[in-house]
């Protein structure tokens, strides 16, 4: 390549030599954006040099520990005479001196210390030792005020243990007032049954259908209480699950079999399609009551002539099997939806309707079946668009079972 005077031609059009005058220009517009960032950081900061001078200190540094002056005073002085200055604000003076001192003697970084000041303050401090050319080049310290952080955290302990607290006085009383109103009603269900017994004498027309009202109802107490009690132990993760491997195809047909009785009798068309696909580690009886709560309300809240389709697909992608049920029924207003899964929420749509056994529901079975899925790692979901029924779809995550 041709050269001018021992220049080559890219020297010739390259970008020429800096002068002293723009060094110190470059100098001086990196030091004003390097005090800009650290004047806006919102904690405060010390930089020293090597021999723990102070070369910055931010407006937060000065406000913070009550320094005299402003932040162009504390340059260039001894960092350890104001380390001794204000040693008096912490609970421990003299172990904030040595522990500063520690700290640059190590030379390792210190990130997160906690120092407490005797007006109840915490500061939460950082250490960071500033190496250049493998040699100590100086010293960063940064403070921040954490005192309204730890209160607020505090607070949360707090409400935690309170709720916690509530959620086992609850869980006494489910269990203490089940257990008090199952005792009268399984004698009302045994002398219900007394009755029936022929040995016992006949019955009038008239008496069969009072005990009949009268078991009807005692059965249905009898669920409700167990379902309080399955909810209670759902929610305190006291309930034990029997796992083993689970072929959910055979769940989900298994229930429709069992269901399609019940939508004959309400003249519901009830179809199931399933696909084969890995098994999963769950508990059948429970996988099987949530499906047949589901299935069930579909079918309750479905007219005659309506139709519940119930189709168990896997989704490789995600590796979970999904369960959708849907249904021509009366669906549920979007802004109940997301209360749908509440314990003891019925939506208003379903006044009209006779619930999903045809015996009235207890406003259980969804609030049920979302904690019993919680419990197998999976999620539960409702669409219902106006004017076309209702979808309830359950998603299971699966292994190598």
């Amino acid at each position: 390549m041709p050269t001018v005077g021992g220049m080559s031609d890219d020297a010739s059009v390259g970008t020429l030599p800096m002068t002293e005058v723009e060094r110190e220009r470059r100098l001086a517009d990196t030091t004003a954006q390097m005090r800009t960032l650290i004047d806006n950081l919102g904690a405060a900061v010390l930089l020293e040099d090597d021999t723990r001078h102070v070369l910055v200190a931010n407006d937060v540094f000065v406000d913070l520990f009550g320094l005299p002056g402003g932040t162009d005073d504390l340059v260039g002085t001894d960092s350890t005479a104001s380390t001794h200055r204000i040693k008096g604000l912490f609970t421990d003076p003299e172990g904030f001196v040595t522990a500063a001192d520690e700290r640059v003697v190590q030379g390792f970084a210190i990130i997160g210390e906690q120092l407490s000041l005797v007006d109840g303050s915490t500061l939460e401090r950082d250490y960071l030792p500033i190496v250049s050319a493998d040699r100590p080049a100086g010293h960063l310290w940064v403070y921040r005020d954490i005192t309204q952080h730890i209160a607020e955290r505090q607070m949360l302990t707090d409400q935690n243990r309170s709720l916690a607290e509530l959620a086992a006085l609850k869980n006494e009383f489910v269990a203490t007032v089940s257990h008090e109103l199952r005792t009268p009603l399984t004698s009302v269900v045994s002398f219900a049954d007394l009755l029936k017994d022929p040995a016992a004498g006949p019955l009038t027309p008239e008496q069969s259908t009072f005990l009949e009202v009268i078991d009807r109802n005692s059965q249905r107490l009898l669920r409700l209480i167990e379902d309080l009690l399955l909810v209670a132990k759902l929610e305190s993760h006291t309930l034990p699950l029997s796992l083993g491997v689970v072929d959910l195809p055979d769940v989900v047909t298994q229930v429709v079999t069992e269901l399609a009785p019940l939508a004959r009798d309400r003249d519901v068309e009830l179809t199931v399609s399933t696909a084969s696909g890995p098994r999963l580690q769950g508990d059948w009886v429970r996988l099987q009551q949530v499906v047949s709560n589901v299935v069930g309300n579909a079918i309750g809240y479905t007219p005659p002539g309506g139709t519940v389709r119930v189709v168990a697909e896997v989704l490789p992608e995600s590796r979970q099997w999904s369960v959708a049920v849907s249904d021509t029924g009366v669906g549920i207003p979007e802004d109940e939806i997301p209360h749908v899964f509440d314990a003891f929420f019925r939506a208003s749509s379903a006044a009209g309707a006779s619930g999903a056994s045809g015996r009235g529901g207890t406003g259980l079975g969804l609030a049920i079946s979302r904690l019993i899925v919680d419990e197998h790692h999976g999620r539960i979901a409702v669409e219902s668009p106006p004017g076309l029924g209702t979808t309830v779809t359950v998603h299971l995550p699966y292994a190598a079972a």
